[in-house]
C-alpha cells in the first residue's frame, strides 16, 4: 500500500497513510468534499465532521485496520538543528510542518526570558535572542516546551499531525478492505 490519501467507498471519509506506520482519519455526516459535483479545497468549511482521529495501522493483503490512539498533543516529533554562533545574539527559526493545509496565523508573545507561540500556520518564524537572555524558554499551544541553553543558532522543525488536533472521543478500531479504497494522492 502506498503512502498518501485514500477515499472510503461511501466517499464520506478519507484516510491518510504516513510512512511511520501512522494515519489520520476523517469522516463526514451526510456530505463530504468528494460527494459534491465540484471538489472543494477546504475540508473545514461547509462539511460537518462525524469522526476524526489518528493512530497506527496494520494491513495484510486484503485489509487495513486503523487503531486509534488518544494523543494529548498533535506534535509528532521535533527536529532541532544547531549551528555554531559567535555573535552576541543567536537566531532561532521555528518551522511548523503540518501534514495538511492549515488556515490562520501564528501568534507570538515574547517576554524577557520566554516565548509563547500559538502555532496555526505553515509559515516559518524567526527571531533573535541576546546572549545574556540565555537560557530562553519556548512554549507552544501544543504542549511543547523547549529550553534554549546553548549559544548556537537553532532551526526547530515541529512536525504536527493535524488529525490529532480535534480527536473524536473513544474511537473504535476500523477495518477497511483495500479494494474498496480509492487512492487520491
Amino acid at each position: 500500500m502506498n503512502h498518501g490519501t485514500y477515499l472510503t467507498n461511501d466517499k464520506l471519509g478519507y484516510i491518510t497513510i504516513y510512512p511511520n506506520n501512522t494515519f489520520g482519519y476523517v469522516s463526514f455526516f451526510d456530505t463530504s468534499p468528494y460527494l459534491e459535483s465540484k471538489k472543494k479545497k477546504s475540508f473545514i468549511k461547509g462539511f460537518l465532521i462525524k469522526e476524526q482521529g489518528a493512530g497506527t495501522y496494520i494491513f495484510d493483503k486484503k485489509n487495513i485496520e486503523l487503531k486509534f490512539t488518544d494523543e494529548k498533543t498533535p506534535i509528532d516529533s521535533l527536529k532541532i538543528e544547531k549551528k555554531t554562533n559567535t555573535s552576541d545574539s543567536l537566531t532561532i527559526t521555528i518551522l511548523p510542518i503540518y501534514n495538511s493545509n492549515m488556515l490562520g496565523k501564528s501568534e507570538l508573545t515574547i517576554t524577557n526570558e520566554e516565548l509563547n507561540l500559538d502555532l496555526w500556520t505553515t509559515e516559518k518564524i524567526s527571531f533573535k535572542v541576546l546572549k545574556e537572555k540565555i537560557p530562553f524558554k519556548i512554549n507552544t499551544n501544543f504542549q511543547a516546551e523547549l529550553i534554549i541553553d546553548e549559544m548556537n543558532d537553532y532551526i526547530i522543525k515541529i512536525y504536527i499531525n493535524t488529525f490529532r488536533i480535534r480527536n473524536s472521543s473513544n474511537l473504535a478500531s476500523k477495518k477497511f478492505k483495500l479494494s474498496t479504497l480509492t487512492y487520491l494522492k
